[in-house]
């Protein structure tokens, strides 16, 4: 169902099926996974996520060790077509978000600004930063990026201030980012607890409230190194562990249940609520995996 990619083209890869809308999910209900399919030759892919307006998915592809080698996908929603140079030019993109006509992506210690229009780059450092990873807008469309290297969060506001905007040890090395409101949710990568084959990490769903800066954590107990976060339903949440390769839906009380385990390296995700689809960006195997979301009888 699913075609082999050719590198730097447009190339049929999605199934019709993905255009077919599954049931409705409540967020208390521990969804059942049914796999698609695939999308193969996306090396190092680490991020997707969806464009409303232009109705397309972008995925980041990091590439290999040659700088500029990294580039962003763009994959048609019907299921046609998909596009390996719609972005090309970058390092180590990750993160992504869209607004209006500027597609922002994470690359390496600096954020990039695209313009969807005529597709050019300028390019922002952000001071002193480590890691940066994913991205997200608030209401504003001002830009939050994560640096998971320095357990830190950045602004980058309307005027094209980009800035520290907040750091503390209790964002416990963030990762994902997810803002609903004033409330903004992170997946934190959290530190190695432990050495050899029984090191785990002590990373946590956090949840941040962006006036006060306070930090709480969604999840009581450790989960591991957690990559993304997607809202699903109304209440709960699905996000994603890289190192054992698994993803958890995490309920209102913060329980985080095993629903999939796709493999290590599963990325930062991406659920669309009106497909009731699940995204997943492999970064070693260097494919992008979908699922059906279906809430179980």
């Amino acid at each position: 169902m699913f075609h082999r990619i050719k590198p730097r083209a447009a190339m049929a890869i999605l199934p019709a099926l993905l255009c077919i809308p599954q049931p409705a999910a409540a967020g208390e209900t521990k969804p059942e996974p049914v796999r698609l399919g695939e999308v193969p030759e996306l090396p190092a892919s680490e991020s997707v996520m969806y464009d409303e307006a232009r109705d397309m998915f972008y995925v980041s592809v990091m590439g290999g060790d040659d700088p500029g080698d990294g580039y962003i996908a763009s994959i048609t929603t019907d299921g046609k077509t998909a596009d390996r140079g719609f972005i090309t030019g970058l390092d180590e993109p990750k993160g992504s978000a869209v607004v209006g006509n500027i597609f922002y992506v994470s690359d390496g210690k600096e954020l990039a600004e695209v313009n969807l229009d005529d597709k050019t780059v300028v390019r922002h450092a952000a001071p002193g930063a480590v890691f940066l990873n994913d991205v997200a807008a608030d209401d504003e469309g001002n830009i939050y990026i994560s640096d998971t290297g320095q357990s830190a969060i950045y602004r980058f506001d309307t005027d094209k201030n980009l800035t520290l905007w907040m750091k503390t040890n209790l964002l416990n090395r963030p990762n994902g980012l997810l803002i609903e409101g004033d409330t903004m949710y992170v997946a934190s990568w959290g530190e190695r607890q432990g050495e050899g084959e029984d090191a785990t990490s002590n990373g946590r769903l956090l949840k941040v409230d962006m006036t006060s800066h306070a930090v709480e954590a969604v999840t009581p107990v450790p989960v591991g190194n957690i990559d993304g976060v997607q809202r699903y339903g109304k209440d709960g949440f699905l996000i994603s562990e890289w190192n054992g390769g698994k993803i958890y839906h995490v309920a209102t009380d913060g329980a985080a249940r095993e629903i999939l385990a796709p493999g290590q390296s599963v990325g930062d995700i991406l659920y669309h609520q009106g497909r009731k689809q699940l995204f997943l960006p492999m970064n070693r195997q260097g494919k992008l995996l979908v699922y059906s979301l279906v809430a179980p009888e």
